[in-house]
């Protein structure tokens, strides 16, 4: 069962940072405009939505990578199930 959670754990950090790096990259694309980033996001409704969900989607793999984090070191010291030692000495 260890070994399950671990798994679990790494697949949902791997993804969570996947979509940070993704949003974040996304994110980077309108910083390295300059002012004209900022001027394309007052006046376009489409470029504020594009941000809006660029930054979800970082706020999403931030969240999922520490979900992950935690689930794969929970994975790492969680004691042998009882189950399997019974099953082990018959």
């Amino acid at each position: 069962m260890r070994s399950g959670i671990l798994t679990v754990g790494v697949a949902i950090l791997i993804v969570g940072v996947i979509l940070f790096f993704y949003g974040y990259s996304g994110l980077q694309e309108y910083g390295a405009l300059g002012i004209w980033g900022v001027i394309s996001q007052i006046f376009s409704t489409q470029a504020q939505q594009a941000v809006q969900q660029l930054r979800i989607i970082t706020l999403a793999g931030i969240i999922l990578g520490i979900i992950g984090f935690f689930t794969a070191v929970g994975g790492l010291v969680a004691k042998p199930s009882k189950v399997k030692k019974k099953e082990e000495e018959q």
